[in-house]
């Protein structure tokens, strides 16, 4: 089968007669052709289609999208008509002029699947319970089916096969091989099988059926892992005359009818049994591999197994995506019947059902094992029929799987061309009015019409693609038709849709959803007809379609983990982990708690995910047999896995050192010729554990350099030539200067005048730049310049015993240690409000007003009317480079953002809050028959409005005040973003953002919480007036939206009437801003401390000194007490001073290179990073004393405050005070007492020079006095928050 598109859409790049089709070449048809031969005739030999998400190019028009202009008329939409010429080209407005002739009268569906369940997202528990419920009373029984991992394809006989958005694809193409190819092993002979399989096509037809298939083949991309053999399983069987789907035990019947590969299914017929079901899929839902859940499965089912000839092990193997659950119901059938009666006749049908597949499955298994070729005098059948398309390469699949159907069809393949708004001219939302219309239009196509009505007003993205559909034969006439594909782009649509049409009445809205335009009343499709030839062993089918309509649809998805860590974490993760192996660690931790995974698999799972991070950063070409690898992409990720579950077993891939020893940031190696540098720099790569090593200097990116800083990544280390310049650097070193150290290797001036010197084509010009260069290199802003002599890059195997070698190497380990990452988690507060609501006043000087907060963790204030560029991937970039902050989004944020909200927090370690008004109630407001409710009230909306209003013309950075033409209507419209969102709704939807529920952090609004406001009778009326006018804009089509223009400025004028005339009413029942702001502070200190301690693992952001973990005084000895503060907040406290005092700003200036040096190398000047407040020492305190005195305070919190630094050529601290006792919200009477430090100078010792010991900043308050030492008052005391810890001797293990 050939897919044929539009010349002029260049598609593919080309202007020739050959392109690409997925990897395939076909023909390229002028559009002239397809249209010429588009004239209307039977489709009752019409074929094919498939299953992919398609290019979005080739859509005819998009819901919620302004359409490209089309033409239409009242009598009905204008089509395509041309000549049978292939060779013939015109331009495209001659093309569409051709449409003229042609007007679509009726809508008839040509292929669908099942449409989402209307209780997936309904609680997993309580959907238990009902079932249980139901079975226990007789009402019903349960039925499980394994959900096997692969792609849908839809079947509507012939060669009219569908995958879920579009048709003529690799998808349909695989899924017509395997079936054809079924055939032939199901019957015994591929002569047979291919009867049978016309018979079964002209049956689907004339009965106008549907079936789908899930395909299961690892040309179409891989899921859990790669299926031992390619294989298809009948899924879902639809009635498309009378819009229903066959039950299991029909389509069982049916399969058994023409011997098509159904579904193994499991029937549980009591509550007890039931019971047992689900706990035992509680019980290995982390661990489920296949051969065990269906042992399991087999064992607990009391109402029989109907088993598959596809069993999962044999053919897909031990990874199972799930198992589907449903119940099946009773009701429908005659009232009269006993249910218990009915539900034994059920049984013993499906009894039937399981006897007849155990006897099929022995005939079927012992012509299996005995053939494995089929041997054909028709070379293309056997071509065909012995496709083993597991074994083709990825390269090669597409065109071998074209050509096997190209072979078979010949001149009789079916040909499909995409048609643009351009070529058709057809509206379909216009086509579907008109057919409404029309009173003769059939009651098949007014369906069709309601439903594109339907989504239409919804405004939801769905994409109606057009396709001109075209088959050649020798024995007839060529048929030719229009076909729609519905592509439905987001899974709540269903949702939205399902609870309107539940009331109407109207078509369920199927996925794999496609019909026909049909141009005129020449339908020839098949009637149903109740005479088929029979082959033998069927099983009578008794129609369910009582049932169908009447019966509970409850269903369950349960899938296993080892399923879902391979296809969600590995495979879609990939995505994430471009950004770092930090966000995938997060992403990886955020999913496995959501899932509600127990905290020991997660403890056993992180290893090995933290492992397939680091192997994905630089995955090998090749496995350790030698065999070549393919690119690592999520279509094909399995190859790579494989190859990393064997050396992840074997040891070779371990976790990354979490004791500072890893290297982090950017190591870039220079030196004259880059082909030298490649030794030493893959031997230091080696010792610092670095994941990535590039070549190009001017290709690492800002992305690359925070890649290279997260905690569970590792560094990155670049070869450059001297010549190649810094331009790159320099600018990354801007902002990334102290994760940026540089290694000259031979580069001094003698190296480089004596390398070159033996190059005959370099003159002395070109030595004297080259020299001048590498001075450009050395002046670099970098954390670290190191040279290295020119003859270590001829060591080869012996650079791990040079010293010069081994010496850079320790100075990059140590400067790395000195990072140190937050690992607490972040959090993100956001405003789901309306504009007026008070969020920018909460957000001022949120810095100064939490200083309890900003002296622990950075506060960002992202204000949306002020930031540059995409507002939410700044937002991404702030978390991803100040990982444990606190970040303000200073935004409305409607419901529509919250998924962008959610991922931000996937991808980062931070938690969401959510800042909402504290008298939120369900508010409804109603026009006629219409009714739309809203969590907000009146009063709020009114409130927001008029502050609004009351901001000065042109002052807002968003241009929403006074002056702005339709401010209230602005308002509102944000009000109407939550419209059909209950209070109650809200919050489920906040249960979604981040890897746990959003905090909620409720602001007080109105003075009197508990009495709701009652609005003045026409502020109340005008309000509504104003919401409904709004509705009913946002809800009809676009063509109106002009013609309400009007109506808008009248009602902004009505609004500002009525905000104006009732200003002092609505200032006073609104609390003042200020209470507000406070509540919103102290809510926020709140969650951000509970924050502390919501870490799943130790947490690594306490300062990194020698014995500062978690260990019990009976293995160590206690070295201080110790009150610990972070570097960051008295580092601030120095810049704070810095402009208070020049001499003070000089000192620190000029001791700037001293932050690269380890606090713990007393040989060098050095900044002390695990900052603290001594209160005691071990060699001053008995360790019983220090247990006795101190023991009840460790964890405990405490805030001082620091007055002034003393600081000297040898040492600088900050002079802090001590309160003597603290209240606890355990226990706010009774405070608790605070030791008095031990020193008598209460100090935090921030720098020391070469060869002097921190303890030596007790002697600053006597250099004051001798004139030794400056002290420098602050001109406001300074407060910083602290933790007290003990700080324990290093075990011998330790050194």
């Amino acid at each position: 089968m050939e897919e044929i598109r539009p010349k002029d859409d260049n598609l593919d790049g080309s202007n020739g007669k050959k392109r690409r089709w997925g990897g395939v070449a076909t023909t390229t048809t002028s559009l002239t052709a397809a249209n010429d031969a588009a004239l209307p005739c039977s489709s009752k030999h019409s074929d094919r289609g498939s299953n992919a998400n398609d290019d979005e190019s080739i859509q005819s028009f998009t819901m919620g999208d302004d359409p490209i202009s089309t033409s239409a008329t009242s009598e009905g939409i204008s089509c395509v008509s041309c000549t049978n010429n292939t060779e013939s080209e015109e331009p495209p407005n001659r093309r569409v002029k051709a449409m003229a002739s042609l007007k679509i009268k009726k809508l008839k569906l040509e292929a669908i699947f099942h449409p989402k369940f209307e209780n997936e997202n309904q609680n997993d528990r309580q959907i238990r319970e009902t079932m249980i419920s139901k079975v226990s009373s007789k009402q019903g029984y349960m039925e499980v089916t394994l959900k096997h991992s692969g792609s849908l394809v839809l079947w509507s006989g012939g060669q009219r096969f569908y995958s879920k958005n579009s048709t003529s694809n690799m998808f349909t193409a695989v899924g017509e091989i395997l079936l054809r190819q079924h055939f032939a092993k199901a019957w015994n002979s591929s002569s047979l099988g291919g009867k049978v399989y016309e018979e079964c096509s002209q049956y689907i037809q004339r009965h106008r059926m549907t079936l789908s298939f899930e395909v299961v083949s690892p040309s179409l991309g891989h899921h859990g892992d790669l299926p031992k053999r390619d294989y298809l399983i009948l899924i879902a069987v639809a009635d498309r005359n009378s819009e229903r789907f066959y039950s299991t035990r029909e389509i069982i019947a049916f399969a058994h009818k023409f011997r098509l590969p159904h579904n193994d299914v499991w029937i549980f017929r009591s509550d007890n049994a039931a019971k047992d079901l689900f706990e035992f899929y509680d019980s290995s839902r982390e661990t489920g591999m296949a051969s065990d859940v269906i042992g399991g499965l087999n064992g607990i089912a009391d109402g029989g197994v109907v088993k598959s000839m596809y069993p999962h092990c044999i053919y897909q193997g031990e990874i199972l995506e799930g198992i589907v659950t449903r119940y099946v119901s009773n009701n429908g059938r005659s009232q009269d019947d006993d249910s218990s009666f009915i539900m034994d006749d059920e049984l013993e049908q499906m009894n039937q059902l399981c006897m007849h597949s155990e006897k099929f499955l022995q005939e079927f298994s012992s012509f299996n094992s005995s053939n494995t070729n089929f041997i054909e005098d028709d070379t293309t059948c056997h071509n065909l029929l012995n496709l083993n398309l597991g074994s083709l390469s990825e390269n090669d699949c597409e065109a071998i799987v074209q050509q096997a159907l190209q072979d078979i069809h010949g001149p009789d393949r079916r040909t499909t061309l995409y048609l643009n708004d351009r070529d058709t001219g057809i509206n379909i939302v216009e086509v579907a009015k008109g057919i409404l219309n029309d009173s003769e239009s059939g009651f098949e196509s007014k369906r069709i019409a309601e439903l594109i009505k339907t989504l239409d007003g919804l405004k939801v993205r769905v994409t109606f693609k057009i396709l001109s559909e075209t088959i050649t034969s020798k024995q007839r006439e060529a048929c030719h038709r229009y076909i729609c594909i519905v592509h439905v782009h987001q899974d709540d649509t269903f949702q939205k849709y399902y609870r309107v049409a539940k009331h109407k009445g109207i078509m369920s809205l199927y996925r794999g959803f496609s019909f026909e335009l049909i141009s005129d009343d020449n339908d020839t499709d098949y009637q149903s007809e109740t005479i088929v030839n029979q082959p033998t062993g069927l099983v009578c089918l008794q129609s369910d379609k009582v049932r169908e309509n009447s019966e509970v649809k409850l269903m369950l998805k349960m899938k296993f983990l080892p399923y879902m860590v391979r296809t969600f974490i590995c495979r879609n993760g990939l995505s994430v982990l471009e950004k770092s192996a930090a966000s995938f660690e997060n992403y990886a931790l955020s999913q496995l708690i959501r899932w509600g995974i127990s905290q020991k698999t997660v403890e056993t799972l992180m290893p090995l995910l933290r492992a397939w991070a680091q192997y994905c950063q630089s995955p090998p070409s090749a496995t350790s047999h030698g065999t070549p690898l393919p690119t690592l992409n999520s279509k094909f990720y399995l190859h790579h896995y494989n190859e990393f579950s064997n050396l992840f077993k074997n040891g070779q891939y371990k976790e990354l050192s979490s004791t500072g020893d890893t290297f982090h940031g950017l190591l870039v190696i220079v030196g004259v010729e880059k082909s030298k540098l490649m030794n030493l720099a893959t031997f230091m790569s080696n010792e610092l554990g670095c994941t990535r090593t590039v070549s190009n200097i001017n290709d690492i990116s800002q992305e690359d350099m925070l890649k290279s800083i997260q905690k569970s990544g590792g560094g990155l280390l670049c070869t450059a030539e001297i010549t190649e310049g810094i331009r790159n650097l320099r600018a990354l070193s801007r902002i990334y200067e102290n994760a940026i150290s540089v290694v000259m290797a031979g580069c001094s001036v003698k190296e480089i005048e004596t390398l070159l010197s033996k190059n005959k084509d370099k003159n002395q010009g070109e030595v004297r730049k080259i020299v001048g260069m590498s001075r450009g290199w050395r002046k670099c802003k970098c954390s670290m310049l190191l040279e290295l002599p020119y003859n270590v890059l001829s060591l080869n195997q012996r650079l791990g015993m040079d010293s010069s070698v081994l010496q850079v190497i320790d100075k990059l380990k140590t400067a790395s240690a000195s990072f140190q990452t937050d690992d607490r988690p972040g959090l993100i507060v956001f405003f789901p409000a309306i504009p007026g609501s008070g969020k920018s006043s909460l957000c001022q000087n949120l810095e100064e007003n939490l200083s309890s907060i900003s002296q622990e963790r950075k506060i960002i204030v992202r204000e949306g009317d002020k930031t540059q560029g995409k507002y939410y991937q700044v937002i991404e970039k702030d978390t991803l480079d100040n990982p444990g902050s606190l970040l303000v989004i200073d935004k409305n944020v409607p419901p529509i953002s919250w998924q962008s909200i959610n991922g931000i927090c996937t991808r980062s370690r931070y938690v969401a809050a959510a800042a909402l008004p504290e008298e939120m109630s369900d508010t409804v407001v109603s026009s006629g028959n219409e009714s739309y409710i809203f969590p907000f009230t009146l009063a709020y909306l009114a409130v927001c409005m008029s502050r609004v209003l009351s901001r000065p013309p042109n002052s807002h950075n968003g241009k929403l005040d006074s002056a702005s033409e339709l401010a209230c209507m602005v308002v509102v419209k944000f009000f109407c973003f939550y419209r059909n969102r209950t209070c109650g709704k809200l919050q489920e939807g906040l249960h979604t953002i981040s890897s746990e529920p959003a905090k909620v952090i409720k602001i007080p609004f109105f003075k009197n919480e508990a009495t709701p406001i009652v609005l003045p009778n026409d502020l109340h009326k005008t309000l509504s007036d104003a919401i409904i006018l709004q509705t009913t804009h946002d809800l009809n089509s676009k063509e109106k939206a002009s013609s309400s223009s009007d109506d808008m400025k009248n009602m902004e004028t009505r609004l500002r009437t009525e905000m104006k005339n009732h200003e002092q009413f609505l200032r006073q029942v609104t609390i003042d801003l200020e209470v507000s702001r406070l509540a919103f502070q102290s809510q926020l200190c709140d969650i951000t401390s509970s924050l502390e301690f919501t870490n799943h693992s130790e947490s690594q952001h306490a300062p990194k000194t020698r014995g500062a973990s978690k260990v019990t005084a009976a293995t160590r000895s206690i070295k201080i007490v110790s009150l610990d503060v972070t570097m960051k907040a008295v580092h601030d406290i120095l810049a704070s001073a810095a402009k208070q005092s020049a001499e003070f700003d000089q000192y620190l200036t000029s001791r700037i290179q001293d932050k690269r040096n380890h606090e713990d190398n007393k040989s060098s000047n050095r900044f002390i990073t695990s900052t603290h407040c001594t209160f005691a020492h071990g060699c001053n305190l008995a360790q019983s004393e220090m247990h006795q005195q101190f023991s009840h305070l460790i964890g405990v919190r405490l805030t001082i405050t620091a007055s002034a630094i003393l600081f000297s050529d040898t040492v600088a601290a900050l002079e802090v005070t001590i309160p003597s006792e603290i209240s606890t919200s355990k226990d706010p009477i009774e405070p608790i007492l605070i030791p008095k430090p031990k020193n008598k100078f209460q100090h935090i010792t921030i720098w020391c020079a070469k060869g002097v010991a921190a303890y030596e900043s007790n002697k600053l308050p006597k250099m004051v006095e001798r004139g030794e030492a400056t002290k420098l008052v602050f001109k406001a005391p300074k407060t910083l928050n602290g933790k007290f810890s003990f700080w324990y001797e290093p075990n011998q293990d330790d050194e």
